[in-house]
């Protein structure tokens, strides 16, 4: 059974609140300049998400994370990776920055020009989280959810400390994978293999 608390949370949690006047993406992104390392979101209901650094080993993670989709989209050829310094609005005006997405050419040509700029309109094709110490396990799903609302096809949840994959897809469906080495992301992902192994290696001293 996966983890629901995560005794090993010893650093800052993250915070939410509700501004005295509704953020704009304009000063979101200024927010995010002006403090670099730490992470800014925005929820569809406007509060203000702000969350510590993931760490040393957490951010090798999160490379080892890209450097792997960054491969399989290049032979792939039909999209491409951001990283969680992109950030991305969903159509419920929330603004989210997951550790990783994947887009698709086809759904990116398909929103107009202007909504390309700053924080992208569109649900990414598929989203990546990886569990950081400070994050509420809970929270991190609730965030998923609200991807696969918003037209998201495949949404992963990766816990370092458990060595765990969640898969959530629309639907609802959920696939648990404890220990895995490496997990297939068909069909959304045609032929990518996630070396999962290879992650939590580079997380977790």
């Amino acid at each position: 059974m996966l983890e629901e608390a995560l005794p090993w949370r010893n650093a800052p949690m993250s915070i939410a609140f509700q501004p005295t006047h509704p953020i704009t993406d304009e000063e979101l992104l200024s927010l995010s300049v002006r403090n670099p390392g730490m992470r800014f979101e925005r929820s569809a209901r406007g509060e203000l998400i702000v969350a510590p650094p993931t760490g040393t080993r957490g951010s090798s993670g999160e490379a080892e994370l890209i450097f792997q989709l960054c491969a399989w989209a290049r032979r792939d050829g039909r999209g491409f990776v951001t990283s969680s310094n992109g950030g991305i609005k969903l159509p419920d005006s929330a603004i989210f920055a997951p550790d990783a997405t994947w887009i698709s050419w086809d759904r990116w040509k398909a929103i107009p020009k202007a909504d390309r700029q700053g924080f992208a309109r569109l649900a990414p094709d598929a989203a990546f989280e990886l569990l950081s110490p400070g994050d509420v396990l809970a929270d991190v799903r609730a965030k998923l959810a609200e991807y696969l609302a918003n037209g998201t096809q495949l949404a992963v949840l990766l816990h370092p400390r458990s060595r765990a994959v969640e898969l959530h897809r629309t639907g609802g469906l959920i696939a648990s994978h404890l220990h895995p080495e490496k997990i297939a992301l068909d069909p959304e992902l045609p032929g990518c293999i996630l070396d999962a192994q290879a992650i939590f290696d580079a997380m977790i001293d």
